[in-house]
């Protein structure tokens, strides 16, 4: 929380997901709790998302629900998505389905790591 409150105070807009019945992502603005719907996230400049872990190649590992990839598809080719790890979590290898949506970096304890 300490992160989405900083990023509001230097100016940026943040948009927190709400899963749905369908497990699919609404979008809300953080703090106010206002829902703004599922192609919210279409609008967006960067993507700050959860994974257990990515791929040096940017395959990213979810929970398997596919709420991630499914939003991340109505993201706009050349938006930054960005998984937020902790170290140890960039591996060689992660399993990848036709579905996978990449990220394109990592951000860890440690910096900024940019995924091929």
């Amino acid at each position: 929380m300490e992160l989405l409150d900083a990023l509001v105070a230097g100016g940026a807009t943040v948009l927190v997901p709400v899963l749905l019945d369908d497990r699919d992502l609404d979008w809300a603005s953080w703090p106010s709790g206002v829902s703004l719907g599922i192609h919210a996230i279409a609008d967006v400049e960067v993507a700050l998302v959860p994974a257990l872990a990515v791929s040096r190649r940017g395959v990213r590992l979810g929970r398997g629900g596919g709420s991630y990839d499914r939003a991340l598809a109505r993201v706009p080719a050349g938006v930054p998505l960005v998984a937020l790890l902790y170290e140890g979590e960039i591996l060689a290898e992660v399993p990848c389905d036709s579905w996978d949506v990449p990220v394109t970096a990592a951000i860890t304890p440690s910096g900024w790591h940019r995924l091929t």
